[in-house]
């Protein structure tokens, strides 16, 4: 597997299903009119990550598991009225100044399990709604009640 096909499956992944629910609290210091919304001094605001990565208006088809989203030439990196994404429409690990302290370490973990793991082993989906040709990435992360079953062999 690629690198950069490596990393666009790994953002999606933090996209599709991400570590956090929300982000830390801020507590407002002063009143604050945001948009339509009034909130008055002592309020706590969280971002709903869960909300931000699934926001029609920011991604085509946000509850299908879509690895090219990621890829700047594809036209599933644009948001719904083919416009470039807004910057805070991804942020698994929140950003600036409450960027997770763990961000670096969790992702260079990922990629070089990620790339141990594909080099190692050889994956064979057993389910053969996996084996027909198109890979039905909706289908990918949407029960933990069926599990997906993979055959791993050792490459040799």
């Amino acid at each position: 597997m690629e690198f950069e096909h490596l990393n666009r499956v790994m953002n999606e992944a933090l996209r599709f299903e991400c570590p956090a629910s929300s982000a830390t609290g801020v507590t407002l210091l002063e009143d604050v009119q945001l948009g339509k919304y009034h909130f008055k001094k002592g309020d706590v605001i969280l971002n709903f990550l869960h909300g931000v990565h699934h926001n029609e208006n920011e991604w085509q088809r946000p509850y299908e598991f879509i690895p090219e989203r990621f890829d700047h030439t594809s036209k599933l990196s644009l948001n719904s009225e083919g416009k470039k994404r807004s910057p805070a429409s991804f942020i698994p690990f929140n950003g600036g100044m409450r960027v997770c302290m763990g961000k670096t370490f969790a992702e260079a973990n990922l990629k070089v399990f990620l790339t141990y793991l594909t080099q190692s082993f050889n994956f064979e989906h057993v389910d053969p709604i996996f084996q027909a040709g198109e890979f039905p990435y909706a289908h990918f992360l949407q029960s933990a009640a069926k599990p997906i079953l993979i055959k791993l062999t050792l490459n040799q």
